[in-house]
C-alpha cells in the first residue's frame, strides 16, 4: 500500500476513534469518520493480545496486500482502521478479503456496482 495512502499521526488514529463509526464482524471491526484530507488515509490496529510480532506483522502484510486492490474504489476523504481479533490470525487469505469487502459494503465506502460485477465474472 502506498505511503500516500496509510494513517501515520497518533492524532489521526485518535480523532477517527473518537469521531468514528464502528462495523465489527468476527474477523475485524472498522472504524470510519470524514477526513479533511483529500484523499482516504488506512490504518491497522493490531493489539499485542494477537500474537508475537511476526503473527501481527503477517496479519497486517495480508491486510494492506488487500486494500491495495481495493483503494481505487473506496470514497475519497475518508479515515479508515481496521482493527484485528484473535480470530483473524487463522483466517484464510479469502476469509480475510471476504471480511474487509463486506465491511467495506456496509459502511458504503466501496461502490457496490463494481464488486457486484466483478463477482459476476468469477
Amino acid at each position: 500500500m502506498k505511503r500516500e495512502w496509510r494513517l501515520r499521526k497518533k492524532s489521526d488514529f485518535d480523532y477517527i476513534y473518537s469521531q468514528g463509526k464502528r462495523l465489527p464482524s468476527s474477523l475485524l471491526v472498522l472504524v470510519y469518520a470524514e477526513l479533511a484530507l483529500p484523499t482516504t488515509k488506512i490504518g491497522f490496529s493490531v493489539s499485542k493480545k494477537i500474537g508475537k510480532a511476526v503473527v501481527r506483522n503477517r496479519l497486517k502484510r495480508r491486510l494492506r496486500n488487500i486494500l491495495r486492490q481495493i483503494y481505487p474504489k473506496i470514497s475519497p476523504a475518508k479515515g479508515i482502521i481496521f482493527v484485528a481479533r484473535k480470530s483473524a490470525v487463522e483466517a484464510s487469505f479469502a476469509e480475510l478479503e471476504n471480511a474487509v469487502k463486506l465491511l467495506l459494503r456496509q459502511a458504503n465506502l466501496v461502490d457496490n456496482k463494481d464488486e457486484n460485477s466483478n463477482n459476476k465474472g468469477n
